[in-house]
């Protein structure tokens, strides 16, 4: 898997982890349960999915749109689901001590994204990697490689109980699980 300190999707799995799990005791335990059997923790999808690809892991945790497009790739390279999928969130932050020129700007670029040429346009970006996305507005569909979203189990994490949470995590899992 990829180290979650280095990955930026990462966090929210580990963290997704957690809280399915029942809280932080119960995730370090889950963690820590998968280092004594030898997970192995790479810096990116790029470095995890060359090990998969290598024969040097039998399985890799990344964030779907990296496996599907491997997949592609390689046919011999499977996504499947875990029971809860921590969904990634799609946050866009203005920041209001901005001055007003620039607030303006960043809201005509975020009505843009979360527009349906927006989300199109994001679907042709890398269509072999985070192209491979399922859309937030009605009307735009995902590209062919995705399941329905219907069949992928999900669940939202609280920003509030893990977003505050990040750095903490992310150094107890250096410190325990990477080194």
């Amino acid at each position: 898997m990829n180290d979650p300190s280095v990955s930026g999707p990462t966090y929210p799995f580990v963290a997704g982890m957690f809280s399915q799990l029942g809280g932080n005791s119960q995730g370090e335990a889950f963690y820590s349960g998968l280092k004594a059997n030898g997970l192995h923790v790479f810096q990116t999808n790029d470095d995890t999915l060359h090990a998969l690809q290598t024969g040097q892991i039998k399985v890799a945790l990344v964030q779907s749109s990296a496996g599907l497009a491997e997949g592609t790739k390689d046919h011999s390279i499977r996504t499947a689901y875990l029971p809860k999928v921590t969904s990634l969130p799609s946050v866009i932050g203005i920041d209001a001590k901005a001055p007003a020129k620039e607030q303006s700007e960043a809201e005509q670029f975020a009505s843009f994204v979360l527009s349906a040429k927006g989300q199109q346009v994001m679907l042709t970006g890398d269509p072999n990697g985070d192209s491979l996305y399922w859309p937030v507005v009605p009307g735009v569909s995902p590209r062919p490689a995705l399941p329905p979203l219907s069949t992928v189990p999900t669940q939202a994490i609280d920003p509030y109980t893990w977003g505050p949470q990040e750095g903490t995590i992310n150094s107890w899992f250096t410190n325990t699980i990477v080194h």
